[in-house]
């Protein structure tokens, strides 16, 4: 029996690993907007989406999974690929925007077919990248997704034939 359980524990271990960016298509923001938009949920029920806009801009959204949470709004969540530097947004406040479910931040912009994002090359590159989050009135959180798949997602969401570089 303990060796069943041992099994079932590394079954489940293992189809937590196996988390792959899927593209949807849809509807990408309030405007009516549709587009591919890049999908992953994290084991623990939030979701990052990376989507482009009708100006060409590429998008990341990370919304809290459901429950009683709420984002602090005043200070945008920072984001680590792998063991890089973290990424901390300290820049133009419409470039991050939070609410209490989530935050929306803008990696770039596509420009002749071309965009120069060193974020968005890790993105596409990288293992994983981890969020920490502050709440309201409990401290921080951190969310951890996989990046499986994130290239070949990112690629649809931006079009055929564009470069990032870093």
């Amino acid at each position: 029996r303990s060796s069943d359980l041992a099994l079932t524990l590394g079954v489940s271990k293992a189809s937590a690993m196996v988390e792959r960016w899927t593209v949807e298509h849809g509807q990408i923001d309030s405007g009516g907007s549709g587009g591919a938009v890049a999908v992953i949920d994290a084991p623990s029920g939030d979701t990052l989406k990376v989507y482009r806009d009708a100006q060409a801009r590429l998008h990341l959204s990370i919304r809290l999974r459901d429950g009683f949470e709420k984002l602090d709004v005043t200070v945008c969540p920072t984001l680590q690929i792998d063991t890089d530097q973290p990424w901390i947004h300290d820049g133009d406040k419409s470039a991050c925007v939070t609410d209490s479910r989530g935050a929306r931040m803008v990696l770039g912009a596509v420009e002749s077919s071309s965009l120069k994002s060193p974020l968005v090359h890790k993105l596409m590159t990288g293992t994983t990248v981890m969020f920490r989050l502050r709440l309201t009135g409990l401290g921080y959180r951190e969310v951890l997704f996989s990046l499986r798949g994130s290239m070949q997602a990112l690629v649809e969401v931006m079009g055929p034939g564009v470069e990032v570089t870093g």
